[in-house]
């Protein structure tokens, strides 16, 4: 039997653990309550977390997109329970994108807005002037073609031997007649910005049109300091001796086309709209936002045209701000044209592919024909959408004469022939003369090269960009003829978009003359290349194989291809032009 003491002891020990436990109960609690407060707080940031990164991924993905010639809003992305939903808006040749990230209960949003800095942009395998597009043989095009020309086929039984496996478009109203110029010879002109203070951000130039007739495309004689946006071209009402708020037709000033000297630089019409005789129209240069250190600079002469004037301001709201100037526009305007045609051949794959012409015949579609004449096809015409308009083509010759400029920057030097085994490192360069490369000779270029004469690349030999260049691609200009022959090669750096832009400046008249007379003539081989004719004609024959054409007329026979890639869309050179869709703005917002 235990003694009192001994009970009173062992009641002490239980008190004692009693409150041990009591204590480290309570600072349990204490400690784990915001241990799961924490942790609730920790998981909730990862969700919103998880929601932020998938909008700015797909901020990425769309950038990605419109570099590689996309122009709509991606589709919706989902990752681990998390989407992205992207809206697009195109303002003023900018890109405005909301983008909504949005896990359970967290939603996070990012706006960003894009701009198209400088960069000659082909987004198409192949793009020809009013001389169209001539395929013989087995030739074939793995892309889109657009042709301010016709696209003529050879037919064939069953499926066409002459074949596009994208769509191609055959525009109305190329091969365009000058309507009105306002230009001249002998007087001063006055450099005008646009675009670089609020006061001068719009410009407008009134004219009145002598003819009922379609307005297709606008010359102006403009330069760029930096690198301002695309801007819009309107053609819009008189309103009382004021430009009026109804645009009857509009184009894309594009940025990459314009140099830092003044040259003519085409603006195509998105829609072709009959203007009426002896009516007043302005033409407004609508730039999306001012900047002093980005803008262009339009060439300007002292009333020059007495039918018209030139207002500057702000468009919008009847252009508010809005004062007059004694100066005129140096431009010229375009109108009318041919019908364009497609005939004989095989468009698209895959169940993918339309044609649209005025007229097209003898064509077996995988898509749509869109046209208002059509017999001998696959399918019935879609006569409600109305016919293409010509375009201009992705590269200017103000752009061509960058190219000479840097070029001549480098050393100088008489007629160049590398033969044998010999290789030879050039570039940049001004070569007064030819130059020729063959029997299995390699050159090496590290910069533009501008050639007086003629380029001949021949027997087997062998053109490279150095590989120190990266992605980047460099010109190839010559005033003569180009010609790559005998299965001589072209080569990029090795690294993916890198091109190498064979440019002639040769021009032809008529379509027999260009034909008989080929600025460019590509036979065999070819490679990593990217031909380019703005006034004359290119040949391919043989098993030629190129990446994409530009010319006034292309002739196609043999087996030849050109197989357009989509990093074309955003090549970039050694120098000049070489820019893209970059970021104005990219940040966090509350909502839509």
């Amino acid at each position: 039997m235990l003694n009192k003491s001994t009970q009173n002891k062992g009641a002490a020990m239980i008190l004692v653990v009693l409150f041990f436990i009591i204590i480290s109960t309570t600072l349990l609690i204490g400690i784990s309550s915001p241990i799961s407060y924490q942790i609730k707080g920790t998981n909730e940031f990862l969700i919103s977390k998880s929601s932020y990164n998938i909008a700015d991924s797909q901020t990425e993905n769309a950038l990605y997109r419109f570099n590689k010639g996309k122009t709509d809003a991606p589709s919706d992305i989902s990752l681990l329970g998390a989407t992205a939903t992207a809206v697009l808006t195109d303002i003023g040749g900018k890109k405005n994108l909301v983008v909504e990230g949005s896990k359970s209960i967290f939603d996070r949003y990012i706006k960003a807005i894009f701009t198209t800095g400088e960069r000659i942009s082909f987004n198409y395998g192949l793009q020809v002037g009013n001389g169209g597009l001539i395929m013989e043989g087995t030739s074939h095009i793995l892309g889109n073609v657009y042709a301010n020309g016709n696209i003529v086929g050879n037919g064939g039984s069953g499926w066409y031997t002459t074949y596009i496996t994208g769509s191609a478009v055959a525009a109305t109203l190329s091969n365009s007649t000058q309507s009105l110029s306002i230009s001249s010879s002998s007087a001063v002109s006055t450099l005008f910005p646009i675009g670089q203070t609020i006061t001068n951000q719009d410009i407008a130039q009134s004219f009145i049109t002598s003819t009922t007739t379609a307005i297709n495309q606008i010359n102006l004689y403009i330069k760029k300091t930096g690198t301002p946006a695309n801007a819009i071209v309107k053609i819009v009402n008189d309103n009382s001796g004021e430009p009026g708020s109804i645009i009857i037709t509009s184009g894309i000033l594009n940025a990459s086309t314009v140099t830092t000297s003044s040259s003519y630089i085409p603006v195509g019409m998105s829609s072709s709209v009959t203007l009426t005789s002896g009516t007043k129209y302005w033409i407004v240069i609508d730039v999306s936002s001012n900047n002093t250190t980005n803008y262009y600079s339009l060439s300007t002469i002292n009333n020059i045209y007495s039918s018209g004037a030139a207002k500057q301001g702000l468009f919008g709201n009847l252009m508010l701000n809005l004062s007059t100037t004694t100066l005129d526009f140096d431009l010229s305007i375009f109108v009318n044209g041919d019908l364009g045609t497609i005939n004989n051949m095989g468009i698209g794959s895959s169940g993918t592919g339309d044609a649209w012409a005025n007229t097209i015949t003898n064509v077996t579609a995988t898509g749509d024909l869109y046209c208002q004449i059509g017999f001998g096809n696959n399918k019935d015409c879609e006569t409600t959408r109305a016919d293409p308009v010509s375009i201009p083509y992705p590269i200017s010759q103000a752009n061509i004469n960058d190219y000479q400029d840097q070029a001549t920057t480098g050393e100088s030097t008489s007629t160049v022939t590398i033969s044998g085994i010999a290789s030879r490192t050039l570039g940049p360069i001004k070569i007064n003369g030819d130059l020729n490369l063959t029997n299995s000779a390699k050159l090496y270029i590290t910069g533009p090269i501008y050639v007086t004469g003629n380029i001949v690349f021949s027997n087997n030999s062998k053109l490279y960009i150095d590989s120190s260049l990266g992605s980047a691609s460099v010109a190839l200009v010559a005033d003569g003829v180009i010609s790559v022959i005998n299965s001589a090669t072209i080569y990029g750096s090795g690294s993916p978009g890198s091109y190498v832009v064979l440019i002639s400046n040769k021009s032809c008249t008529t379509n027999l003359n260009c034909t008989s007379n080929p600025s460019i003539k590509v036979g065999g081989a070819a490679g990593a290349v990217v031909l380019n004719a703005l006034n004359g004609a290119i040949t391919l024959e043989g098993s030629a194989n190129v990446k994409a054409v530009v010319a006034k007329l292309l002739y196609m026979r043999g087996a030849t291809r050109v197989t357009y890639e989509s990093g074309l869309a955003d090549m970039n050179f050694t120098s000049g032009p070489s820019g893209s869709w970059n970021k104005q703005s990219w940040k966090e917002v509350l909502g839509w």
